[in-house]
């Protein structure tokens, strides 16, 4: 997960996502499971299906899903597709369209299924569920 100080400007400030979440680093240090964090934050979204993601709120900002498995936010499902063959140099995981919006995508190393719902109209992400194999 990537902190930066609660006072460092991020493109999510001006042009918040919607399930857009900031987690607070003096609560994860209350909470006794850290203590740099205090003063930091990270982004995080929070998908309909109760999916929490980490979002990295670059000028395009980017879902990570596992082991460096990640998915662009803004894109069609098809753009998409595309990004994640071309990162998948290791053969970790395979990627299939479903539908006319939708991506499944299998990580071998943890059984894990991903369904990725795109909205074709505003091309972005619109919903995560996960599964195992």
């Amino acid at each position: 997960m990537k902190w930066c100080s609660k006072e460092t400007y991020t493109p999510f400030d001006r042009k918040p996502i919607p399930g857009l979440l900031f987690i607070d680093g003096d609560l994860v240090s209350r909470a006794g499971l850290t203590d740099w964090t205090i003063g930091m934050k990270a982004s995080a979204i929070a998908f309909p299906s109760g999916l929490f993601c980490e979002i990295e709120s670059c000028s395009m900002p980017i879902i990570y899903l596992c082991g460096g498995l990640q998915i662009p936010f803004y894109s069609t499902r098809d753009e998409a597709y595309t990004a994640i063959l071309d990162q998948n140099d290791d053969g970790g995981c395979s990627v299939f369209r479903v539908g006319e919006t939708d991506l499944e995508l299998w990580h071998y190393d943890t059984e894990t299924v991903w369904l990725v719902a795109y909205d074709s109209n505003n091309w972005t992400v619109a919903d995560i569920t996960v599964t195992q194999a």
